[in-house]
């Protein structure tokens, strides 16, 4: 047997630029202006924050557990765009301090289905955390639904700047 060929380095991820790199194809879900489509359980908080590049809403979380989250609206029209495809999410974020920040989201879309809990490491630098959803059922739930941001899993009160999330629903 021919033995196997190390793998190619591959180039280190790099953060998407805003202007360039998001076509119209990605739906916005998000961004600090719409502070009503964001609400904190009980072991965070969410405020409006003037940021390094702007406006963030700043999430801080004091448990790892789904009461430390925040809970961010995905419309229905969105979650109909999801149905029955693999989809992108990416959700723009910072660390709130000069240290990194280990954060998790997970996302709770009604009947269309829940997504796994995804962890990151968020650094002082602006930057975009992307993971991907498969939902196999087509019929979209008729209510929006929810994506759950956890700010710091270490429950210690840190937390991040939120700046954006979008949506590339699959073909």
């Amino acid at each position: 047997p021919a033995a196997e060929q190390p793998a190619e380095p591959t180039a280190e991820p790099r953060a998407l630029d805003m202007q360039s790199g998001f076509s119209d194809s990605w739906l916005e879900v998000f961004e600090p202006k719409q502070i009503s489509a964001i609400r904190a359980r009980g072991n965070a908080l969410v405020d409006v924050v003037s940021a390094s590049d702007g406006t963030a809403v700043q999430v801080t979380s004091r448990s790892a557990d789904d009461d430390g989250s925040a809970e961010i609206t995905v419309p229905t029209e969105v979650l109909q765009e999801m149905a029955g495809r693999t989809s992108t999410i990416a959700v723009t974020l910072q660390s709130a301090d000069d240290e990194p920040v280990q954060i998790s989201l997970s996302c709770d879309f009604g009947r269309l289905g829940e997504c796994a809990r995804h962890r990151f490491t968020v650094n002082p630098e602006k930057s975009d955390v992307l993971f991907r959803v498969s939902f196999d059922r087509t019929m979209a739930p008729g209510t929006a639904g929810r994506l759950l941001l956890n700010g710091d899993l270490g429950g210690t009160g840190r937390g991040v700047n939120l700046y954006s999330v979008r949506i590339l629903p699959g073909e």
